[in-house]
């Protein structure tokens, strides 16, 4: 019989852009906490990255101009957001 293993998941914001590459959805830490849902979230983040990425991409590499601007849309799109949802569960 299988072991049952578990994890926890992170909740509130993470880097969504480190060493070149740029975090989308659960990666990035766009999981809402209280349903643990992030499909719309992660298209959300989806969203957000596409011109950087094909910014990237005609490159020939992700700059760190771009993965600060990625950082700041980003931050801007699931910061408040994300930041109060994890305070209202702390503080219950």
């Amino acid at each position: 019989m299988a072991e049952i293993q578990s994890y926890t998941m992170n909740f509130g914001p993470q880097h969504p852009a480190a060493h070149g590459v740029l975090f989308v959805g659960d990666a990035a830490g766009t999981i809402d906490p209280f349903s643990g849902q992030g499909i719309s979230n992660a298209l959300r983040s989806t969203e957000i990255a596409l011109p950087f990425v094909l910014d990237a991409v005609a490159r020939g590499k992700l700059t760190e101009e771009a993965a600060r601007g990625y950082t700041l849309r980003w931050r801007r799109a699931f910061g408040p957001s994300t930041r109060s949802r994890t305070a209202s569960m702390a503080s219950t």
